[in-house]
């Protein structure tokens, strides 16, 4: 973690504040679009109960103060694009809420990863974890020139073992980058790599 980020705990802490931002606003969406059925559900809910809510106080009591700090620059492109008319190039911008359709296909997915994720997790319980080396965007075991976000990743590890190569490796990182150095990767937007060179 040290060699992908300046400090782990500023990372963590970022992540973990912007997570605290977003939330709120997702569940304010939610209970502007959803409301009838919420309530439906849960006839004694109101909107301060539904809508999760933590102040600046209540974080930093609970979290701390590490944590990156949106920039001037940030801001005034976000003013920008919040007070932009959604028309032109900037239509797609705008907020569409999913069809049922959309929505059912959504949680159809959420509930087989979730059985998924259940059943590994039972065959692995008396055994040690040996998860397949699977591309999670795709369902597929991760191959060379198959994927450009894939090809991608392991080009950068690639470069990055190179570049320190008395660093060692465990045995299932090992056996999972070991086969795709052999291959030819493709990065996106580029052409095959192995129509002039391999990576080795």
């Amino acid at each position: 973690m040290s060699s992908i980020f300046f400090s782990e705990d500023l990372a963590i802490g970022s992540y973990r504040h912007a997570a605290s931002s977003v939330i709120p606003k997702v569940t304010k969406v939610a209970w502007h679009l959803k409301k009838d059925e919420i309530q439906n559900s849960h006839p004694n809910e109101t909107k301060a109960q539904f809508i999760y809510h933590m102040s600046k106080s209540e974080y930093r009591k609970d979290w701390g103060k590490i944590y990156e700090k949106p920039g001037v620059v940030a801001r005034v492109k976000a003013l920008f694009l919040k007070i932009m008319p959604k028309v032109g190039p900037f239509r797609d911008l705008a907020f569409h809420p999913p069809t049922p359709a959309v929505e059912q296909l959504y949680m159809h997915s959420v509930n087989l990863t979730l059985d998924i994720i259940e059943r590994c997790c039972m065959r692995n319980r008396k055994a040690s974890w040996n998860s397949a080396n699977e591309n999670l965007d795709t369902g597929s075991i991760t191959t060379a020139a198959s994927y450009g976000l894939s090809d991608d990743t392991y080009a950068s590890w690639l470069r990055k073992r190179a570049a320190n190569p008395s660093r060692r490796l465990c045995v299932a990182t090992s056996s999972h980058i070991t086969p795709i150095s052999r291959s030819r990767l493709q990065p996106r937007g580029t052409r095959r790599l192995g129509a002039s060179s391999s990576t080795n």
